[in-house]
């Protein structure tokens, strides 16, 4: 898509997307999916297309075309998995990796899906169970996998993993220095990633950046609170703003290791669903999750919400 950002279901499962036009400052909705989703996986395509899939340990996936407005079925998963990681590699292919399997637990399995056939086909697995973990593109065509929960009495594993897909392999990729998952990983314009926040078993400030030259993990600062479920987005200058989980967001500075609070959001998320950098270096953060309590205090209910706001750097 050019110009356009898509956003697509979260929280309860739900059939709906939309689409979100910057010149206009206007949304508007997409055809139905071909399934309810929620804990699913968003992958911009080369062409354009949208490849989403998974659900509440389902199989299934779908490509919206932003020329036809339109979903599409296309071939299943090996696994049905959610709140898994999935990532495009440099030949247009997608990696999706862990996840949760409902009845088959956390997971160590990984596929790839050709757009070319429509169909995944199973690669190496991982060496760790992983749910709630990132997975990032590195420049030479290499994916990180970092963080987590797992099983087995590792909980939240500190070591990272790196995937070959030309050679269809994983290699351990250095222990990070705090074990955590629900974090961002966010590519640096060096080629290093930066590390932020999750959840062990609190809300974390923490951050720190991998080196994939070195093969190693060095903390850098603290964010000014602790974020979990948040996005993350690098910009223009190549600083990264963290926003969700708080009322305000953070700006990483790569020059200084330091983190600079923004102004406060218009809306605050215990949780932001979705976090896009636009053509002209604002991030869009959409919906999310927000507590709403009785005057009182005592009764309080996790509300979806559909508000919209973009960050100006």
């Amino acid at each position: 898509m050019v110009g356009t950002i898509a956003t697509f279901p979260g929280g309860e499962a739900r059939l709906t997307a939309e689409v979100y036009d910057p010149a206009s400052n206007t949304w508007r909705a997409t055809g139905q999916l071909t399934a309810p989703r929620t804990d699913h996986a968003a992958v911009p395509l080369a062409d354009g297309r949208v490849l989403v899939a998974g659900s509440d340990y389902d199989r299934t996936a779908e490509i919206y075309d932003p020329a036809t407005n339109a979903w599409t079925a296309t071939g299943s998963m090996n696994d049905g998995r959610s709140d898994f990681a999935a990532t495009l590699l440099p030949d247009g292919r997608v990696l999706a990796v862990g996840g949760h399997g409902g009845s088959l637990g956390i997971l160590a399995t990984a596929e790839v899906y050709d757009p070319a056939t429509g169909q995944w086909s199973r690669t190496a697995s991982l060496r760790i169970p992983r749910w709630r973990h990132t997975a990032t593109t590195l420049a030479d065509g290499t994916v990180l996998v970092t963080g987590g929960l797992s099983t087995g009495g590792i909980g939240w594993p500190r070591d990272a993993e790196r995937f070959d897909p030309f050679r269809g392999r994983w290699r351990p990729a250095g222990a990070m220095n705090t074990s955590r998952s629900d974090a961002t990983a966010t590519l640096l314009t060096d080629g290093r990633v930066l590390l932020a926040g999750g959840w062990n078993p609190t809300t974390l400030a923490k951050a720190e950046v991998y080196d994939p030259a070195t093969n190693r993990w060095t903390p850098t600062g603290d964010m000014t609170t602790g974020r979990a479920h948040h996005v993350a987005a690098r910009l223009p200058n190549g600083s990264v703003l963290a926003a969700g989980g708080w009322y305000r967001g953070d700006v990483w500075s790569p020059a200084t290791g330091t983190w600079t609070p923004t102004s406060n959001m218009i809306n605050w998320y215990l949780t932001s669903s979705a976090g896009a950098p636009l053509a002209d270096g604002r991030v869009l953060v959409t919906g999310g999750e927000h507590e709403e309590c009785d005057p009182t205090g005592e009764m309080c209910d996790i509300i979806p919400g559909t508000a919209a706001e973009i960050f100006t750097p």
